[in-house]
């Protein structure tokens, strides 16, 4: 088993600009000096990159009045990503929905829901478009795909069965 050490990554506005810097625990800068601030320095810069495709992509998919829900699981696609990278790399980010939510803007419950969202519809082919993001983010639409049919709105059904 593979020790993995905690980050913490702190985020810094300079003249209107923001930047990120990760920080760890100093036994792990102890065993490798400079592997480890090449790994620091790699993971400020896959986390900027993160959040921005993360905010992107969210605002890509931004229809009339509400958000498709496959947005929503393309932003977590894209921040669970980054965790499994930084697992790899033999880090842990902890409260990451914290942070995430503090640098792509929704609330630290929010963004929780995004991800346990993401973690109960690993597929996206499962997501239905017409069904509002509340219902999913409320957990209202069971997972299978027959299930999934008898949730859409009663207006729409009793429309359709017309």
């Amino acid at each position: 088993m593979t020790i993995k050490f905690p980050i913490k990554i702190h985020r810094l506005e300079q003249n209107g600009t923001v930047r990120f810097k990760v920080a760890t625990n100093l036994e792990k800068a102890q065993q490798d000096l400079l592997r480890t601030k090449r790994q620091l320095s790699w993971a400020e810069t896959d986390y900027q990159l993160t959040v921005l495709a993360a905010k992107a992509s969210l605002q890509q998919a931004t229809r009339s009045f509400r958000r498709d829900p496959r947005a929503y699981w393309h932003m977590a696609f894209i921040l669970d990503g980054f965790l499994r990278r930084l697992g790899n790399a033999g880090y842990y980010l902890p409260h990451f929905s914290t942070m995430f939510a503090r640098d792509i803007g929704f609330s630290s419950s929010s963004m929780g829901k995004i991800l346990l969202f993401f973690k109960r519809f690993p597929d996206p082919s499962e997501l239905d478009p017409a069904v509002p993001w509340k219902r999913y983010r409320d957990n209202m639409i069971p997972r299978s795909a027959d299930s999934r049919k008898q949730a859409v709105d009663p207006v729409r059904r009793r429309a359709s069965l017309s």
